[in-house]
């Protein structure tokens, strides 16, 4: 029997069964909805209604350059990785995103206090949730959302349609943690070892660089891989990696927000191989 419970004026809901992975899911998936959701979006609401034309330009500009380093970055990132590489991606564009959100100091100031509070309350609530359900309240989506949301950048960025929108963060194939019966690698046409292996290579996006630059290496798997970035006087200015592969591709997400405008080259070596690239940056 599901229990409704008040915890100082915000609803949250008690979901049967501790342990229960589904349950757990559609508990905080319905705290979300019904406690964190509806004010994200009105504080959505009030930042987009105070931009300018000429800031709502840039945060598009931003948000369609993140995406094009997500897609280009697909299939190259462990999952144990996914999240620090989304923390790099968001401190790249930071400096730009504080940029706007600088301009209007009232706003900025009086979203960080009420998020400020409103953060107190609702990590109290999903902390609660937790112990009910016997569920770790940081692998749920919610709980995720408790280290940036007082940042104003962080409302800048939020999508309601993708960043937790729905309260769940598996896979709609996975039941428990576990893959679908039925909807596995074979059926999806993804079978393992019919999958082509990947030639060596080097991909550098964007072209130019403004903020960010994500640099991947194919074909490396199982190799000593050494791989640096070298400014046009043949200066090393960044290591990239140093060590043994144990993935088929390799990728770095650089920040290049205080780098020289020019050209520089990507210069990797695995075994009796050696490969470059070269790409701008352009500020």
């Amino acid at each position: 029997m599901t229990g409704l419970f008040l915890l100082t004026g915000i609803s949250l809901t008690a979901q049967p069964g501790q342990g229960n992975g589904n349950g757990a899911n559609r508990g905080f998936g319905m705290y979300m909805q019904n406690n964190i959701k509806p004010e994200l979006l009105k504080q959505k609401k009030i930042w987009m209604e105070a931009l300018t034309k000429t800031e709502l330009e840039e945060l598009l500009k931003i948000k369609e350059e993140q995406q094009a380093i997500r897609s280009n970055m697909q299939g190259t990132v462990t999952p144990e990785n996914r999240d620090n590489m989304r923390n790099a991606h968001f401190s790249a564009f930071k400096p730009r995103l504080d940029k706007i959100t600088d301009a209007h100091p009232d706003l900025k100031k009086k979203y960080i206090e009420e998020m400020t509070q409103k953060k107190e309350q609702w990590t109290k609530d999903l902390e609660t949730m937790s112990v009910q359900n016997n569920r770790p309240a940081k692998s749920m989506g919610p709980m995720n959302l408790m280290d940036k949301i007082t940042d104003p950048a962080f409302i800048l960025m939020w999508d309601p349609d993708k960043n937790y929108g729905k309260g769940g963060m598996r896979h709609p194939h996975m039941r428990n943690g576990r893959q679908g019966r039925g909807m596995g690698m074979q059926k999806q046409g993804m079978n393992p070892q019919k999958k082509k292996l990947a030639q060596p290579g080097i991909n550098i996006f964007p072209q130019p660089a403004v903020e960010t630059v994500v640099v991947k290496v194919t074909g490396v798997k199982n190799k000593a891989v050494k791989a640096d970035i070298y400014n046009a006087k043949g200066k090393k200015v960044k290591e990239l990696y140093s060590g043994n592969a144990s993935m088929p591709m390799l990728t770095w997400s650089v920040n290049v927000h205080d780098w020289e405008n020019g050209f520089y080259t990507v210069k990797v070596a695995f075994g009796d191989r050696h490969m470059t690239m070269d790409f701008k940056v352009d500020k």
